[in-house]
């Protein structure tokens, strides 16, 4: 697939943050993200880290592991933000 997916109302790809403890699984999350056309614009080991960059980030969606302060996270996520959040297990 050579052409990059886009939202309806975008002409560009979809931006994904990814929230992925163990790097090994991050780096292979965005590689696969990254072949079906969208693209990562940032990649964090926590989510304080997301947490503190969503304003300048303003991602489309975040592909979370389940285990990351989930509710912490929801808990601290600025209203301000509409957000698709996914999360992921594995085992």
């Amino acid at each position: 697939m050579s052409e990059n997916r886009t939202t309806q109302n975008q002409a560009k790809p979809a931006q994904i943050v990814i929230v992925e403890d163990n790097m090994i699984m991050a780096t292979d999350i965005k590689r696969r993200v990254t072949q079906l056309g969208y693209q990562v614009i940032e990649t964090f080991s926590n989510g304080e880290d997301c947490i503190q960059s969503l304003t300048q980030l303003k991602p489309d969606l975040i592909l979370m592991d389940i285990e990351i302060e989930v509710i912490w996270m929801e808990l601290r996520l600025p209203t301000k933000f509409v957000l698709l959040i996914i999360f992921l297990l594995s085992f």
